[in-house]
């Protein structure tokens, strides 16, 4: 499957406008597809608010409103991995059913969930999968 190409999700570089409309010389917008699609629609959820999309109620996660709770670094790390899990899961499951093999997850291998050193309301999220094609995705977002 295709989908639309938003800057800063799947080449690692900051364009100054993440998630915008990526464009080529000739003015038509450029789709990906394939690993690229899986980072990018993987971006997509963990920076969306569950209950944004008002199709798919639990597409999301709760990064932002867990930051705001008032609990312990331990149980915040514990809800976010579970938020991060959910969300990934429910990816595959549900929105991306019908992708090719190197769109849909097969593990996930790992969840790192760190701090920021000198602003401890910013967290950042690294997420390693593996596609049914056997190749690994790495995705780290802040909030």
């Amino acid at each position: 499957m295709y989908d639309i190409k938003l800057l800063g999700t799947d080449d690692g570089q900051n364009h100054g406008t993440r998630n915008d409309l990526a464009y080529d010389t000739a003015g038509m917008v450029q789709t990906i597809s394939l690993a690229s699609k899986l980072k990018q629609d993987m971006t997509k959820i963990m920076i969306s608010e569950v209950g944004d999309n008002k199709f798919f109620t639990n597409y999301g996660t709760n990064l932002q409103s867990l930051l705001h709770k008032n609990m312990g670094q331990a149980d915040v790390r514990k809800e976010i991995l579970a938020s991060v899990m959910y969300a990934i899961y429910y990816l595959n499951g549900v929105v991306n059913e019908n992708g090719a093999d190197a769109e849909l997850i097969k593990s996930i291998t790992s969840v790192d969930i760190r701090w920021d050193k000198t602003d401890p309301r910013i967290v950042y999220v690294r997420v390693e999968v593996l596609n049914k094609l056997d190749e690994t995705i790495i995705l780290t977002v802040g909030s």
